[in-house]
């Protein structure tokens, strides 16, 4: 019984290395330089997305320029055991928007003026995760749990063709403001990565959070016309102000990745 005993652990610790060295294989160089991070290593994850859009624009007819991060992010970490780390991820957007609109002259019209109405958004997030990690030789999977802290706001402004006047003498809005919200939600990512260099990785990630938002108070501005000149008036938008909503926080992105 005692040797029956002896040759099951054996056959199990024998099964544990096998299943080690299958993982491991393939996680160093020639040389016997690590290619997967190890406790103690940084990394620095950055959104591959702006460099992919401009690789892109280059083989097709579309109009190309510098990459440019109105929405970026990155992520760095901290590598508690080879597969365990904490991770600080910021991620901000920054987004323009113009429409033009044509239309008559209002003392001349059979010309046509410009209507233009620009719409800016910011978005800034803060995330603070746990991360799991486990795989087989270069490719290798990630998930965890984190913590999100956000905040967003857009204005609207309006540019008008013809000037008010006796002629044109119709209210109109000239900006009109959300102002700040902020958000605090918990939630999960998944990933996987594949490491094409010593500890230089390419891979993709998602996320899901779910999280509560408190409304802020807006502001509009507004002209109209008051017989002789033009006056401006300022309201405060109170629409939704002073209460919480839930909502989700969705999130993707492909990313390279440098450990050091």
């Amino acid at each position: 019984m005692k040797k029956l005993l002896i040759f099951s652990v054996a056959l199990c610790a024998c099964g544990l290395i096998n299943a080690q060295t299958q993982r491991e294989v393939g996680t160093t160089t020639k040389s016997g330089q690590y290619i997967l991070p190890q406790a103690g290593d940084f990394a620095i994850q950055v959104n591959a997305d702006p460099f992919l859009k401009y690789a892109g624009n280059l083989l097709t007819s579309a109009s190309n320029s510098a990459p440019t991060f109105e929405n970026f992010g990155v992520v760095g970490k901290y590598f508690l055991s080879n597969d365990r780390a904490l991770r600080v991820g910021l991620s901000l957007g920054l987004d323009k928007e113009t429409t033009k609109a044509l239309i008559p002259d209002v003392t001349t019209p059979t010309e046509m003026v410009e209507n233009l109405t620009k719409v800016g958004s910011t978005d800034v997030y803060l995330n603070v995760g746990y991360e799991f990690r486990r795989g087989y030789g270069r490719l290798q999977g990630f998930y965890g749990a984190e913590a999100v802290i956000g905040y967003s706001s857009t204005t609207t402004n309006y540019e008008y063709g013809n000037k008010l006047s006796a002629t044109n003498p119709l209210p109109r809005n000239l900006s009109n403001t959300t102002g700040g919200r902020f958000s605090f939600g918990l939630g999960g990512f998944t990933g996987v990565e594949y490491f094409i260099a010593p500890k230089i990785s390419i891979g993709a990630e998602v996320g899901l959070a779910f999280a509560i938002s408190t409304a802020p108070k807006g502001e509009s501005v507004a002209e109209s016309w008051d017989g002789s000149k033009v006056k401006e008036t300022s309201v405060e938008s109170y629409t939704g102000a002073g209460y919480t909503s839930f909502s989700t926080m969705p999130k993707g992105n492909l990313f390279i990745a440098f450990h050091f």
